[in-house]
């Protein structure tokens, strides 16, 4: 939980790609590895888009 909330101060208010968010985390925390970089931003990006499908499903659509 501590990452994510890392995570979103580290893009807010940016647009990135998967690619540039995983650079920006392995920058800003350099004990990851590249590869535990990725999992986190693949992590990330299945929970937000997890919570958008249960609110659009909530929502009747």
């Amino acid at each position: 939980m501590v990452l994510m909330q890392r995570i979103k101060l580290l893009i807010q208010h940016e647009q990135m790609t998967r690619s540039e968010l995983t650079a920006a985390l392995s920058q800003r925390f350099p004990q990851l590895v590249q590869k535990d970089a990725e999992m986190a931003v693949s992590e990330l990006l299945f929970t937000i888009s997890s919570a958008l499908v249960e609110q659009v499903a909530e929502a009747g659509f």
